[in-house]
């Protein structure tokens, strides 16, 4: 709502921070000399959807959460990873593509900008995320090279699996750098369809390594964050399958809600196969 104070003949005014892809109702109140009129008259409009084709381009950020239950998953990904890169070459049609990947557990980064790699221990907590590659142009190539050190050995030619020593993983923690902060990752371009690609068997923890109330607080504002700026997630692997009951509530399905809500979706299975297919079935 606004209030116009002594207008003109003609008003106009431009509303922000509407929902994209929503209908809104538009209704116009007068007061004169104390008196008050509600217009009888509406006017309905819908905005359009932040959601851009692939063909105008893509920029995808993979978030792979790296723990030690992962270290099979992590290797579906490395084999598959070129198809992968291949199709969003090919969904992108004629523009450019921008591949980012982001590390939810990782200790090997004093190589990388600080911007790049952060950082949250304490008594009860130890965890790290990491963007190992950040956006840039058709960067299939680089973009595996670091992918592959994943699950390799030891530093700093290879990246060992985290610990993973409580069950929920910082993969929240991981998606608000990468759609709250142009630093992290790199910006997501205007005008572009935005995907995040989401691994995790487990789920969020936030910053204090454990599961409650407030993560799944957190996962529904960072959807309509996604939401709002056009962000398709897809959440993949066992961690689609957890749920969460509420005190005195219902089971939930916290990652399947996320996923949903972003007009994304959700799969238990993260091969090569069934990545493809989230990712064609999400252009189309």
């Amino acid at each position: 709502t606004t209030t116009i104070n002594n207008p003109a003949a003609t008003v106009a005014y431009v509303f922000t921070g509407l929902t994209p892809g929503t209908t809104y109702v538009a209704s116009l109140t007068v007061t004169l000399n104390g008196a008050t009129k509600a217009c009888t008259d509406t006017a309905t409009f819908a905005t359009t959807s932040a959601v851009e084709a692939c063909s105008t381009g893509m920029d995808v950020a993979f978030i792979v959460d790296y723990t030690s239950t992962m270290g099979s998953v992590v290797d579906g990904i490395k084999a598959g990873i070129s198809s992968i890169i291949t199709t969003i070459d090919s969904e992108s049609g004629v523009n450019d593509y921008r591949v980012g990947l982001v590390y939810a557990t990782s200790t090997d980064y004093l190589a990388l900008p600080s911007t790049q790699r952060v950082i949250n221990t304490g008594s009860t907590d130890y965890q790290f995320a990491t963007a190992v590659e950040m956006f840039q142009t058709n960067n299939g190539t680089t973009f595996t090279t670091q992918l592959n050190k994943i699950n390799t050995g030891a530093p700093t030619a290879g990246w060992p699996l985290g610990s993973g020593s409580s069950a929920p993983d910082p993969t929240d923690m991981a998606i608000g750098l990468v759609v709250e902060s142009a630093n992290f990752l790199g910006a997501f371009r205007a005008g572009v369809a935005k995907y995040l690609i989401i691994y995790t068997d487990n789920l969020p923890s936030g910053s204090d390594d454990a599961f409650d109330s407030t993560d799944v607080a957190r996962l529904n504002s960072l959807a309509v964050t996604c939401a709002t700026n056009g962000i398709k997630c897809f959440v993949l692997g066992l961690g689609v399958d957890q749920t969460y009951t509420p005190m005195g509530g219902s089971a939930t399905y916290p990652w399947r809600t996320f996923a949903l809500a972003t007009s994304g979706n959700y799969n238990v299975a993260y091969d090569t196969a069934t990545v493809i297919s989230e990712i064609t079935n999400g252009c189309a």
